[in-house]
C-alpha cells in the first residue's frame, strides 16, 4: 500500500503543473510505478501461496486442459463479441458474457477433441519423451564422428 501511496503521490505532483512536469519528477513518477507494480506483483504472488495452496478439483482439470483452450479459445471469443455486437447492454456485460462462453465452448470443445483418438499425441496432459533419432553407423554416444569408413 505504501507503493501505491507513494506512485499516486508522484502522479498527482506530475499532473499539477499546468505545462510538462520537470525531469526529476517524471524520473521518480516512472520509478515510483515500476515499484508499485513489482510490489503489487509479489503481494499477489504472496496471497496465493498462503491461502491457495490446495488442491481444487476445478482447477486441476483446468489446468489439465489449459494448453487446449489456449490453442482454440480465440476462435469463440472473435465469434463471442461479433454476436454480441447489436446486443444494447454494458460492456462489462459483454465482457462477462464473451469470457464465460469463450471459457465454456473452449473447454468443451478440449474435452470433445480428447475423446477422438487422432488428438491425444497433441492435446494431451500426459507427456510423452521425444523419440529420439536412431544412430548411424560410426557415430559415437556423444555425437562425434569416427573415422572407421572414411578415406
Amino acid at each position: 500500500m505504501a507503493m501505491f501511496a507513494l506512485w499516486l503521490g508522484f502522479a498527482g505532483i506530475a499532473m499539477s503543473s499546468d505545462g510538462p512536469p520537470s525531469l526529476h519528477v517524471q524520473v521518480l513518477e516512472a520509478s515510483s510505478y515500476v515499484l508499485c507494480c513489482t510490489a503489487g506483483c509479489i503481494f499477489m504472488l504472496a496471497v496465493f501461496v498462503r491461502f491457495a495452496n490446495r488442491p481444487v478439483r476445478v482447477f486441476d482439470a483446468l489446468g489439465d486442459k489449459a494448453y487446449g483452450i489456449y490453442l482454440v479459445h480465440y476462435l469463440f471469443s472473435v465469434w463471442l463479441q461479433f454476436v454480441l455486437l447489436g446486443l444494447a447492454v454494458t460492456a462489462i456485460v459483454k465482457a462477462a458474457i464473451v469470457f464465460a462462453g469463450t471459457l465454456v465452448l473452449s473447454w468443451g470443445l478440449v474435452t470433445a477433441i480428447r475423446q477422438a483418438s487422432s488428438a491425444i499425441g497433441i492435446i494431451s496432459p500426459a507427456r510423452h519423451p521425444l523419440p529420439t533419432l536412431p544412430r548411424i553407423a560410426g557415430e559415437r554416444r556423444d555425437g562425434a564422428q569416427t573415422n572407421r569408413g572414411t578415406l
